[in-house]
């Protein structure tokens, strides 16, 4: 039922879908528990023109509609129709390091934060379309994608689809823009920006699971997006186009 994307919100390069692998009691009184691990290799920040290896933890937890986990937040699914999932959520927005990447020197830390938001998925099989929204004290951004994803054989499931990610204009100044005391503290290097709403990436995400028996499986993803509107000019963009690796496995109990 719920995607989880394998990165940071921030670096939204990866997805993964682990709840729809089972056969689901939507109604079950029993909490469902996934847990796993792995690494991606990624842009250091969205933006950067260097890639770094990072840790990717996986944490899933549901119980009959709600849900709660790293990636989606917590939230309850409303629909009691199989085909669609839709409801409220709360989760968290992206942060960024200054001392991820020199480029980001004089901009400071952008800290972790909340969001408050809604979620809606559709499946029409082979096809699947999902949508996230938030709002929050670093700004608004909705998330829509979409594509195909099917079994082959019994052990291995594919998806394959495309992106687009908007933010309003707060939001997109808050990880783009430059503002005149962040100029002054990187030395000039960094000249005043205003960004604006529009268009922050778009791109396209490939993933492969595989399951290796009791409740155990591994995933490998790749995605490539590109930044857009007032994102593209920003002058923290060094590079537009990013991709992103990554390698999981966990279980499912």
């Amino acid at each position: 039922m719920k995607r989880i994307s394998l990165l940071i919100p921030s670096l939204l390069l990866c997805q993964m879908s682990f709840a729809e692998e089972v056969p689901e009691v939507r109604e079950s009184e029993k909490w469902k528990f996934t847990l796993g691990a792995g690494a991606a290799f990624v842009p250091r920040y969205e933006g950067s023109a260097t890639r770094r290896v990072r840790a990717v933890p996986v944490f899933e937890a549901r119980k009959g509609r709600f849900f709660a986990g790293v990636s989606e937040g917590i939230g309850y699914d409303l629909s009691e129709d199989p085909r669609f999932h839709f409801g409220p959520r709360i989760g968290l927005v992206p942060y960024r390091r200054q001392d991820a990447d020199v480029r980001l020197n004089g901009t400071g830390d952008i800290n972790w934060g909340a969001e408050a938001g809604g979620f809606f998925d559709a499946t029409f099989a082979p096809w699947y379309a999902a949508s996230r929204f938030g709002a929050g004290q670093r700004g608004a951004r909705l998330e829509l994608d979409g594509g195909l994803e099917r079994n082959i054989g019994r052990s291995d499931r594919i998806r394959a689809g495309l992106e687009v990610n908007w933010a309003n204009a707060r939001y997109m100044q808050t990880y783009f823009g430059i503002t005149p005391a962040q100029s002054a503290a990187s030395g000039g290097v960094l000249t005043p920006y205003t960004a604006s709403a529009g268009i922050r990436n778009y791109g396209a995400n490939l993933g492969w699971m595989h399951q290796l028996g009791g409740g155990w499986f591994t995933h490998v993803s790749l995605g490539i997006h590109r930044i857009g509107g007032s994102a593209a000019s920003s002058p923290l963009t060094m590079k537009r186009t990013m991709v992103g690796t990554s390698l999981v496995a966990g279980c499912r109990f």
